[in-house]
């Protein structure tokens, strides 16, 4: 137990990267796109949407006032960043992923991995404690409500907020039926992200979180077009509270800058992070400048009059068609 301790004490005091970039922002804003951006730093090690350490901020938020369990998650969380930023800086956690045909593969150079490879794990503390200059980069899945928690103790956070107008955010959303009956009704996986609630009929769904017990039988009434806007705007308005909250550094970045105007965005970043672009940055920013914007018509989406009403009461006016 005193060695575990002794563990603890020192991922909570001493990680071994310099700098820690957290990527929030709703979904479809432009969050894969910017890691993707910054990962091909050759000091960039990046993450994306892990599921273990969002789990532990998150449960770890729910006690503030019990000193000890919210200093018990606070520590676990240390551990497993040092844990995942171990994994990714010698090679052995590659997190690529393809979504949509939106993600831009980001990998490191061959000789990035065959250096990493070399080095046996059993000097990983000492290679890691030797180079201190890392910076490690997470990019967090929809609205991380415990920003609080994640950058209590990492070195130098800076938060990256992707901005991007809800309703376009929920076309997206609608289009690729994320909320649909058919989705909602068979991923199991969803938890812990989303309630399983049976409805009448046996229907059984998975209802997001965010939607409180008081809108769950709205939630339900809607069709999908529907359920994203809800979606999109209960998401918009935890985060700008969440936001409102953070004493840490912010940096704001509109998705229409970031997908019109990349290059200029990415060099006002590598600048403001002190950071220097290599030859995948150019590849991955030449690939987006190729890339269009889904150009979305005003007509299709009928917004439901109980919805309207509800968004209402959140400061959000709809008009009844689009």
């Amino acid at each position: 137990m005193k060695n575990q301790d002794r563990s603890i004490s020192y991922y909570r005091e001493d990680p071994h990267w310099s700098k820690t970039l957290y990527v929030c922002g709703l979904p479809r804003s432009g969050k894969s796109t910017l890691k993707s951006i910054l990962g091909s730093c050759e000091l960039v090690e990046s993450l994306e949407e892990p599921f273990d350490l969002t789990l532990l901020a998150q449960k770890g938020s729910c006690f503030p006032s019990n000193t000890n369990m919210y200093q018990s998650y606070l520590d676990s969380f240390m551990a497993s960043m040092e844990n995942s930023f171990s994994e990714l800086s010698m090679g052995r956690n590659y997190n690529f992923r393809e979504q949509d045909k939106s993600y831009i593969y980001n990998i490191k150079s061959k000789q990035q991995v065959n250096d990493a490879h070399e080095i046996s794990r059993r000097r990983d503390l000492l290679h890691l404690n030797a180079d201190k200059s890392k910076v490690f980069l997470i990019v967090f899945n929809d609205v991380e409500i415990s920003l609080n928690l994640i950058t209590e103790k990492v070195p130098n956070p800076t938060i990256i907020f992707l901005n991007r107008d809800p309703f376009r955010v929920a076309q997206e959303i609608a289009t690729k039926g994320w909320l649909s009956d058919t989705n909602l009704s068979s991923q199991a996986d969803l938890t812990p992200a989303y309630n399983l609630i049976r409805s009448s009929g046996n229907r059984v769904i998975y209802v997001p979180h965010l939607v409180d017990e008081q809108n769950v039988d709205l939630f339900l009434s809607l069709d999908n077009e529907n359920r994203s806007i809800l979606y999109a705007y209960l998401q918009e308005k935890l985060f700008r509270s969440t936001l409102a909250n953070i004493t840490k550094p912010i940096l704001e970045i509109m998705f229409d800058d970031l997908m019109g105007k990349t290059r200029k965005i990415a060099n006002q970043l590598f600048d403001s992070l002190d950071l220097k672009p290599t030859d995948i940055t150019e590849k991955n920013i030449r690939l987006l400048e190729e890339q269009k914007e889904p150009i979305f018509s005003n007509g299709g989406f009928r917004i439901d009059r109980g919805l309207a009403g509800y968004l209402s009461t959140l400061g959000v006016s709809l008009n009844e068609e689009y």
